[in-house]
């Protein structure tokens, strides 16, 4: 998510607003990695890592 917060203000700082079009490639591919990323973490840690996200907004 902050990837795409710095993407989005690099392409307003340099005045290239259609730069804005990448962060349509990019969020579904960064929504992708995190759903494998919390998979992992589940196996690795299970119950510890579902009482974390249980106590996070993400």
């Amino acid at each position: 998510m902050f990837g795409s917060l710095c993407l989005a203000g690099l392409c307003l700082l340099l005045g290239k607003p259609m730069g804005l079009l990448l962060l349509l490639a990019v969020a579904p591919l960064q929504a992708m990695r995190a759903r494998k990323e919390a998979r992992v973490l589940e196996e690795k840690f299970g119950d510890a890592y579902r009482e974390y996200r249980a106590r996070t907004w993400f």
